[in-house]
């Protein structure tokens, strides 16, 4: 229960992260696929990332 409550938790953080970096550049993709990307960067290093990538990618399904 700790892991999900834990994935859910950042996946709900880091939702919009990616209205910033589209607001910062000139992306045309949704906001949920540029915050995906950004997150899926090998600097960025957060424990269960591909779960919480999954949830950011599709908060709007």
């Amino acid at each position: 229960m700790e892991k999900k409550l834990y994935t859910i938790t950042m996946g709900a953080l880091y939702h919009d992260i990616g209205k910033l970096v589209q607001r910062a550049g000139s992306e045309r993709l949704s906001h949920s696929e540029i915050g995906a990307r950004f997150l899926d960067d090998e600097r960025i290093r957060l424990p269960h990332k591909q779960e919480i990538i999954e949830i950011v990618r599709y908060h709007h399904m």
